[in-house]
C-alpha cells in the first residue's frame, strides 16, 4: 500500500506541475476574455475526474480531491481534525503523504 500512496503523490505532483506550465496561458486568456475565459487544464475533465477518483479510492477519505480542490486554495492550506482532536495540517503533498500513511497504519491496526 505504501507504494500506491507514493504513486498517488506522484500523480498529484505531475498534475500540479502541468498546472504551473499552463498558468501563463490561463493568465493571458483571462486578460483577453475576462472572467469567463476558456480555462486550460492539464487533462480533460473526464480524464481528471477518473484519475482523481482512483486516487481518492487508494488514499481513502477523498484525500486527493480534498487536497487538489480545496486545500490548495485555502490560506495556509487545509486541516483534518480526528475524533480524538489530533490535527493534521494539509498544506502540501508532503503533509498529504504523512496523513495518508497515518491512515494506512491505523487501518492495519484496526483490521
Amino acid at each position: 500500500m505504501a507504494d500506491l500512496i507514493d504513486s498517488v503523490i506522484d500523480v498529484l505532483q505531475t498534475y500540479e506541475a502541468a498546472e504551473e506550465v499552463l498558468r501563463p496561458v490561463n493568465d493571458a486568456m483571462r486578460v483577453l476574455y475576462g472572467d469567463f475565459y476558456p480555462h486550460q487544464n492539464p487533462a480533460t475533465t473526464g480524464i481528471e475526474a477518473t484519475t482523481i477518483k482512483l486516487c481518492d479510492k487508494i488514499l481513502g477519505e477523498e484525500l486527493a480531491s480534498y487536497y487538489l480542490y480545496e486545500c490548495r486554495s485555502m490560506k495556509g492550506g487545509g486541516k483534518i481534525i480526528e475524533k480524538n482532536g489530533k490535527k493534521w495540517p494539509i498544506r502540501d503533498l508532503k503533509d498529504l503523504r504523512k496523513y495518508a500513511r497515518h491512515i494506512q497504519k491505523a487501518n492495519k491496526r484496526g483490521a
